[in-house]
């Protein structure tokens, strides 16, 4: 019974660098240069909807906060990003 375990945590384990090397393919030779805020976006969500769909639960209670804290915190770097940069 151990070793069905540990070969499922091997699995599940090397799942992520394949999904995300995959995905980085992708959005390095199919979507147009210059965009960085769409490729991230296309790399990010093969994840995010794998995650709904092992949790099938929404977050409860102070993680809506925590949530949005995130969300703000990133899309702040982004904007301190390009005001810095210039673009």
């Amino acid at each position: 019974m151990s070793e069905i375990r540990f070969i499922q945590n091997i699995l599940l384990t090397a799942l992520a660098p394949i999904v995300w090397g995959s995905t980085y393919i992708i959005t390095t030779e199919v979507l147009p240069p210059n965009m960085p805020l769409l490729a991230s976006t296309i790399r990010a969500l093969p994840a995010g909807i794998l995650l709904l769909l092992i949790c099938r639960t929404a977050p409860k209670g102070i993680w809506w906060l925590r949530m949005l804290q995130l969300f703000m915190y990133g899309w702040r770097c982004v904007f301190l990003h390009h005001l810095v940069s210039g673009n």
